[in-house]
């Protein structure tokens, strides 16, 4: 996993949920 790009283009639909979900908490 790499830091510095939080939101990438190259993320799955999987882990933009759960991305969605940490941010929006």
């Amino acid at each position: 996993r790499r830091s510095g790009k939080p939101t990438g283009s190259k993320l799955t639909a999987d882990e933009q949920s759960k991305l969605n979900e940490l941010l929006e908490k």
